[in-house]
């Protein structure tokens, strides 16, 4: 993650997305009754509120807080089998994979839909998961192809087996869990992955980092109910830190709407938090996911600060580990090597 949090906008066609994403961006293409309205990605970047920056600056007696913003990409319409090429959708999941936060938008407006918003939440889960997969079973055999590779090399140098080959080997059986997760018809948990990679001390991590944060069935999920609808009548259990909201999605509901999406709260109750740094005379927000150490936040602010990284501080600028957990609202300071 970073100080820019990139939200993308999924659903069913005609769900609601493209008046979401107008209504946030002030930006009126306007809307069609037809499915596949949407034929392209369109993006939209607005900047966020940030009176917690504004309380650390005032606390910190400096001048200037950095600009906190959301990205927001609105994709085409998802439909059962979009993940192996039906319709448009399937086009647009790779455009989404960078995404923190995917945002689901439900008919809620139109109780004699053909799709129920339960329903709805259903299929484009399963899609995800089906998009999921075909990512994790390549990623199986070109690791496998590199084992190979690698064991023929070192049979060849009469070497015992390296460090190297002990982590592919040790990396398989996670990508395999995935695998088996997701033909389940369960989503893996990113905490749960985290927390395997620490255990089994691989060199290979950073292999495994770059797979799994594009998968899209573990990414936060918040769902917007587009109409007036009891939010306790849809499940969103198979979702990491879900939330559920609902609004109409017309102008006069702008406002409540993004003060209710960027409240602090409500980031806590998808999973994230923020942590403060000070450059020069300005404070600067970063996002990160609950559960970050401060190696793992270093990484959020430039990858050669957590490749050189000595020592963290957190204030009032105590020394901590590299294990130490981060916690929302923390003010941060990286020492490491040039």
């Amino acid at each position: 993650m970073s100080s820019v949090i990139v939200l993308g906008i999924i659903g069913l066609p005609n769900a609601g997305k493209s008046t979401l994403f107008s209504m946030i961006s002030g930006i009126d293409e306007g809307t069609s009754e037809h499915p596949f309205s949407t034929i392209r990605p369109r993006r939209s970047f607005i900047e966020i509120p940030d009176p917690l920056a504004t309380k650390v600056a005032k606390q910190m007696q400096l001048q200037s807080v950095a600009p906190l913003g959301a990205e927001f990409v609105d994709v085409g319409g998802l439909v059962e089998g979009s993940s192996s090429g039906k319709g448009i959708g399937n086009q647009f999941l790779n455009v989404i994979r960078n995404a923190d936060i995917l945002v689901q938008v439900l008919n809620c407006y139109d109780p004699e839909a053909e799709v129920s918003p339960q329903r709805a939440v259903e299929i484009v889960d399963q899609e995800l998961r089906d998009a999921d997969l075909a990512i994790i079973e390549k990623a199986l055999k070109d690791l496998d192809k590199r084992v190979e590779k690698h064991r023929d090399s070192v049979l060849a140098l009469s070497n015992p087996m390296d460090e190297d080959l002990d982590s592919m080997l040790l990396l398989r059986p996670l990508l395999d869990g995935i695998r088996n997760t997701l033909k389940s018809g369960r989503n893996p948990y990113w905490e749960i992955i985290q927390s395997e990679v620490a255990s089994a001390k691989l060199s290979e991590w950073h292999r495994l980092f770059k797979i799994v944060p594009q998968l899209l069935s573990i990414k936060h999920r918040y769902y917007v109910c587009n109409g007036d609808t009891d939010s306790d009548d849809i499940e969103v259990g198979s979702s990491a830190c879900s939330v559920i909201t609902c609004f109409n999605l017309i102008e006069e509901e702008r406002v409540p709407f993004l003060h209710a999406f960027f409240s602090r709260t409500n980031f806590q109750s998808m999973g994230l938090g923020r942590f403060f740094t000070i450059e020069g005379e300005q404070v600067q927000s970063w996002f990160f996911y609950q559960g970050a150490d401060v190696l793992e936040a270093s990484g959020i602010i430039h990858p050669d600060i957590m490749k050189n990284f000595i020592k963290a501080e957190v204030y009032p600028w105590k020394a901590v580990e590299r294990h130490y957990k981060v916690s929302d609202g923390d003010i941060l300071r990286f020492v490491f090597s040039k």
